[in-house]
């Protein structure tokens, strides 16, 4: 999914002229949004409408891998299966060391 769905779906709305958003700085979480509409419509019902839209693509896919998972349960014990990811420390190493990063 791209980084900018959001935006994509914002521009699919037919009462949107412009939309468009950016980053100020990378270490900052803070995102600028900027939602040009026709007369009549805001940009926030159109954000509104596209957060929604948003949600409910992550809820079918979330229930589509769902799905997924019961078919092959039989074949894999969901139990003992955790992938080697949340095995590791998340804490920043140098590589081939246990000395953190910071």
């Amino acid at each position: 999914m791209p980084t900018d769905y959001t935006a994509s779906q914002a521009m699919e709305n037919p009462k949107t002229l412009f939309a468009g958003y950016r980053v100020p700085h990378p270490l900052e979480h803070n995102v600028e949004i900027k939602l040009q509409t026709e007369e009549g419509t805001t940009p926030l019902q159109v954000l509104q409408e596209s957060i929604t839209r948003l949600l409910e693509l992550i809820n079918d896919t979330r229930s589509q891998l769902d799905s997924q998972l019961e078919n092959i349960s039989g074949d894999v014990d969901m139990q003992s299966f955790t992938p080697s990811v949340l095995n590791q420390s998340h804490t920043p190493r140098f590589p081939g060391t246990s000395t953190p990063w910071y």
